[in-house]
């Protein structure tokens, strides 16, 4: 190639660049340095075309490479969209093909477009140095705070090895990703985000990028290389995003997430759970750091236990910890577990001024019950309530027993029953009278009453916690004041207390009707008095509301269960100032210990001289024997309910 055809080559390579540049954008020539005079800009090209030119010809094969690769390095610096990259890279090739096709030195027309060829491909492998070094700067500076990034990172650095001829014996088989997908953790919280599908599908595009990658290099081929890394690295950003949602999503399992998991697998599972008691009251009387410190120890107690592909922990309902283990019971006392955990957790907090402890529960789940979503939520369901009621003991449901399984059943039946009764508004209420120490009623509650299929009435506590667990409180709060609304002529000239739950009170539609129909009742004319009573950390949970409550209507406020949990003190005389609170009932489960516990005493006392102090009337229920109402009566109690002075009456 001579020195005319040197001087028309680099005359081309000046009309072809001010063609190209003039087509781009504004904003894209300020960003690669033009600065509206595209002339100066071409003509500061054409030394670095010439002398990669003058080395192409004179066999230079290293050198050209070597400043060919330099000047990919350069304009990749540039921060240019891939786009425009590769659009110029084919603009010049289409052009170059024209161009050579019209010369009049056809006969070097190879020659010269091997050196177009060349130039772009070793231009391309600058990219992807630079590429490479700019990708393990971002992956070695994220890579300190977040995990995903570091998972990321070992994929990438075999890209690395391939540039650098480092050897390489990881396959897609035996990829950190692989083994990841394969751990209970992961597949339960993918599925929990419905993203285990696509992040098996990229983690697949991935390999098949890199072998794709490592194929071109291999050939010498780097611009398909370079636009193959491009992709791999887009899909590598996907996989990031996805496994930061994985992250996070291990602080957010639910307990129907497990429920839905173990529905879609095949099992046998087993889940354990640990749930210590009173944790929020804790937290706001004690202080937030308390609570927390007391989860943190039931969890770094079994994050430590539990570890491997087999092993799940998560904090799953409440303050919860739960386990999942996969597989059949490989000798791990769950039993004793438990009660070292509980044993080592109220000496650890020991000198706070109310005993710490715990409640748990263990499902053993078949591998034949797989899909049967309807069973599995049932006897979880069945386990928490039963926990709830056992402080201190590990409940234990073993699905593969057909006793155990006929309790489930019964429960997910008294569910529908339930459901169906609502629905139907097919709910009874009976009364329960409030004595005073001479036998006179002073008021009554309102107590629902549901029948089972034999006709027989469910007891309370059997229901009330499915009613919360599965969000349909509000209804039956709402059917219950219906029903009264519907017979008001049956409670005329009474007074009565009606249950009330925050979530009905706060709840947009039910919070709507709940007014609705309290003012009707209100405006009766029939002589009904009425008030609601409101658990004692309800009543503080949903505070501002109740006030505003209370405040429109001006109706007398009952705390129920007052004594269990650790209220705010100052929260509660808050409250006290701003609504009619009428009685203090103190909770049963004192009233019950009074003859079997000082302790028991001592909180009763407590409870009796802060309400008189207050001018509030309390309240004992379960009172259900001559001796405990003597004891109460001692202490000051004023108002007694239990079967000692009378059982509900079905009204309607």
């Amino acid at each position: 190639m001579d020195t005319e055809l040197h001087s028309e080559i680099l005359s081309f390579f000046e009309d072809h660049c001010k063609r190209y540049t003039e087509s781009l954008s504004e904003i894209l020539r300020k960003h690669i340095g033009i600065n509206g005079n595209t002339d100066a800009f071409c003509r500061s090209l054409i030394p670095k075309v010439s002398r990669l030119l003058e080395l192409f010809l004179s066999g230079q094969d290293d050198a050209f490479k070597s400043e060919a690769v330099e000047l990919g390095r350069r304009i990749f610096r540039k921060n240019l969209p891939v786009s425009v990259v590769v659009n110029a890279f084919n603009s010049l090739l289409f052009d170059s093909i024209d161009f050579a096709s019209r010369s009049t030195f056809s006969e070097e027309f190879s020659l010269f477009l091997a050196f177009v060829r060349k130039v772009t491909n070793y231009v391309a492998l600058g990219f992807i140095y630079e590429s490479v070094s700019a990708k393990e700067r971002f992956f070695l500076r994220e890579s300190v705070s977040r995990s995903s990034v570091r998972t990321m990172f070992q994929l990438f650095l075999r890209i690395r090895k391939v540039l650098y001829g480092e050897g390489d014996t990881i396959t897609e088989r035996n990829c950190p990703l692989s083994q990841l997908f394969d751990t209970l953790e992961f597949r339960l919280v993918s599925s929990k985000h419905g993203i285990r599908r696509q992040l098996e599908l990229l983690h697949e595009a991935v390999h098949t990028h890199e072998n794709l990658f490592k194929e071109y290099f291999k050939r010498g081929n780097y611009l398909s290389a370079y636009l193959t890394l491009v992709n791999f690295y887009h899909t590598l950003e996907k996989l990031i995003h996805l496994f930061v949602q994985i992250e996070r999503g291990k602080n957010a399992v639910r307990l129907e997430d497990i429920v839905n998991f173990l529905a879609s697998e095949k099992g046998p599972f087993v889940l354990f759970a640990l749930d210590p008691k009173h944790l929020s009251s804790i937290n706001r009387a004690l202080g937030y750091n308390v609570g927390d410190e007391i989860f943190r120890y039931i969890d770094s107690a079994l994050q430590a236990k539990f570890q491997g592909s087999s092993y799940a922990v998560f904090r799953c309902f409440h303050s919860a910890v739960c386990v999942l283990v996969e597989g059949k019971l490989s000798g791990i006392d769950f039993e004793g577990l438990f009660k070292r955990i509980r044993l080592k957790l109220k000496r650890r907090f020991r000198e706070l001024p109310t005993d710490v402890d715990i409640s748990g529960f263990l499902i053993k789940v078949p591998q034949e019950l797989s899909g049967d979503k309807d069973a599995i939520s049932s006897a979880v369901r069945l386990a928490i309530r039963e926990s709830k009621r056992r402080v201190g003991e590990l409940f234990t449901l073993d699905l593969s027993s057909e006793e155990e399984k006929r309790e489930v059943i019964i429960l997910k039946n008294l569910y529908k029953g339930i459901v169906e009764s609502l629905v139907l508004e097919r709910v009874g209420i009976a009364l329960q009278g409030i004595y005073s120490s001479d036998g006179k009623v002073e008021h009554w509650e309102a107590l629902v009453r549901f029948k089972d299929d034999e006709g027989n009435i469910v007891p309370a506590y059997k229901f009330i916690d499915l009613l919360y667990d599965y969000n349909l409180i509000d209804r039956l709060d709402i059917l219950v004041l219906k029903k009264v609304q519907q017979n008001v002529h049956l409670f005329k000239g009474k007074s009565i207390f009606f249950n009330l739950s925050p979530v009905t009170l706060t709840g947009k539609r039910s919070g709507s009707q709940l007014r609705e129909l309290t003012r009707s009742l209100v405006e009766s004319g029939l002589g009904l008095n009425f008030g609601f009573e409101i658990t004692e950390q309800a009543a503080l949970e949903a505070f501002l509301p109740i006030v505003d409550f209370f405040r429109e209507f001006n109706l007398p406020l009952a705390i129920d269960d007052f004594g269990n949990g650790y209220s705010s003190f100052s929260k509660f005389i808050d409250l006290v100032e701003l609504v009619p609170v009428k009685y203090l009932k103190i909770d049963g489960s004192y009233v019950k210990r009074l003859t079997t516990s000082d302790k028991a005493v001592k909180v009763v006392r407590t409870i009796v001289s802060m309400a008189n102090s207050l001018g509030i009337k309390t309240i004992a229920e379960f009172v259900e024997s001559e001796e405990i109402f003597k004891l109460l009566k001692e202490m000051g109690v004023e108002l007694f309910q239990g079967y000692y002075f009378g059982k509900p009456q079905l009204v309607v």
